[in-house]
């Protein structure tokens, strides 16, 4: 980068547009560089829109500049240029393809991508929705496995075990999930439920407790659920 950075102070005067270009595509690139962050993503297909129009700009006026300077540059350049917009729409296509439904997306993005713990934890949540709970705790292990230190991930997979009859498995989640992140409200409900369905009030009394101090609008409907279960 700081050597193309030189070239294009270099070339401002004669080129300005090589400078333009340029620094327009490093400005932009700040949000997946860690100075600036929007969302959770420090990379995404969708940051590279932006920063790609002042590569653009640099492609499209050297390469007039080019043409212009070429005997037949012209029609050259305006032929390269078309089949390259068709190239490029024969890939939006296909890619569109690919969002043709969550399933499709998802599968997509495991099979291009080794080890995606978040695309594993996505087609977990959706055939979860699908009740085809088998499938998505093996797709919510391989989120785990990938990201041990994902607490979404073991408190997914902790659902999936209590919606199958595994409350053992789903308080071993759960209780995961609070320790990568003791602030997680939702893992900490889910467990304190768990506890309950497991019979052991005094347990779920403390995960009362502890959504009391993290959120007070969460600890109220597990006390009623205590209460209602009779155990209290």
């Amino acid at each position: 980068m700081a050597t193309v950075t030189g070239l294009v102070l270099v070339q401002r005067g004669r080129r300005p547009y090589l400078a333009f270009g340029w620094f327009w595509y490093l400005i932009t690139l700040l949000p997946v560089i860690g100075f600036l962050r929007a969302g959770e993503q420090a990379m995404a297909d969708r940051y590279t829109y932006v920063p790609l129009i002042g590569l653009f700009l640099m492609l499209v006026w050297g390469g007039a500049e080019l043409a212009g300077k070429r005997r037949g540059g012209v029609p050259a350049a305006a032929g390269a240029s078309a089949l390259a917009v068709g190239i490029l729409c024969t890939l939006s296509v296909t890619q569109i393809g690919y969002w043709r439904n969550s399933y499709d997306l998802f599968g997509h993005a495991l099979a291009v991508v080794e080890d995606n713990w978040l695309a594993h934890n996505n087609m977990g949540i959706l055939l979860a929705r699908q009740y085809r709970q088998g499938e998505a705790i093996f797709h919510f292990r391989e989120s785990v496995r990938i990201n041990p230190e994902g607490a979404m991930g073991f408190r997914n997979l902790g659902t999936a075990y209590q919606s199958t009859g595994n409350p053992a498995l789903a308080i071993e989640a759960f209780r995961e999930a609070v320790r990568i992140n003791p602030n997680d409200v939702e893992a900490h409900y889910r467990l304190g439920y768990a506890y309950l369905l497991s019979g052991n009030t005094d347990l779920a009394y403390q995960q009362y407790h502890e959504l009391m101090r993290l959120a007070p609008s969460h600890a109220q409907p597990l006390l009623d659920s205590i209460r209602m279960s009779g155990r209290n």
